[in-house]
């Protein structure tokens, strides 16, 4: 089952929206409870404005799927909300921990909850198996 905010991801630099145009709509609609207009200034970019301009996004298509918040009121409505839904992507994603992963030979790899690296059980396996 996919939460509605694993598409928005945060990497300590540059939010992201990793799906369609249509869906950002939505997630937007669902999410931030504002009424403006999305456009289409150019190239890939899509920008979403409010009225009276107080709020603008911009979001930089299929390509780089990167989202900027251009402007914002005076309490960082947009930037609260965006990091409250980061850290609940975050969250979302670490709880859904362990991951069991198929490795090319059809053994499991299981996934670390404190880093979150993966750790490929048959990597040890070879290596025992090498050493008798």
């Amino acid at each position: 089952m996919t939460s509605k905010t694993n598409k928005f991801t945060y990497d300590a630099e540059v939010y992201h929206w990793i799906s369609s145009l249509s869906e950002l709509k939505c997630f937007f609609e669902n999410n931030f409870n504002l009424q403006g207009i999305w456009n289409s200034p150019g190239g890939n970019m899509k920008l979403f404005c409010t009225a009276k301009n107080e709020f603008i996004i911009k979001w930089y298509g299929l390509w780089l799927q990167k989202l900027a918040i251009q402007a914002d009121n005076d309490d960082q409505f947009l930037k609260q909300k965006f990091e409250n839904l980061a850290n609940a992507s975050h969250i979302n994603k670490t709880t859904q921990l362990p991951i069991y992963l198929s490795t090319a030979v059809g053994e499991e790899a299981s996934v670390d909850k404190e880093n979150q690296s993966v750790h490929e059980e048959m990597s040890k396996d070879k290596t025992n198996v090498a050493a008798n």
